[in-house]
């Protein structure tokens, strides 16, 4: 796995649901008040932003594991449809399921790799 790409993916994964949730944060709060409209603007705004990013850092998860666009691009159109399975379901099987295709970036602590005297 490539770091840069895992690290920007983590972080922007957890930025996306962060909104998220503050976007649903903001909607039941204000759902019963006067600024009802706005606090359901502001969610479904946020809402949006948040997915977009969610799926961005998705998109960097999969490419930090070496797989190409196509992959990518089919998971943000099946995210886009089924939005919860995608949420819930995608992020752990890319994160532990899916096979590292970029093997030069492991850092390997076999004995044979260790520095002779």
């Amino acid at each position: 796995m490539i770091p840069k790409l895992r690290n920007q993916g983590l972080v922007r994964l957890a930025i996306g649901f962060g909104m998220m949730f503050l976007a649903f944060a903001i909607a039941v709060m204000l759902g019963h008040t006067a600024a009802r409209r706005g606090g359901f603007g502001a969610g479904v705004v946020l809402g949006i932003v948040g997915v977009i990013i969610y799926y961005v850092g998705l998109a960097d998860l999969l490419q930090a594991k070496g797989y190409s666009g196509a992959i990518v691009v089919a998971i943000i159109v099946l995210g886009f449809c089924i939005p919860l399975v995608s949420a819930f379901v995608m992020t752990p099987v890319v994160l532990f399921a899916l096979k590292d295709k970029n093997v030069r970036y492991r850092r390997s602590h076999s004995p044979r790799d260790a520095p002779k005297h």
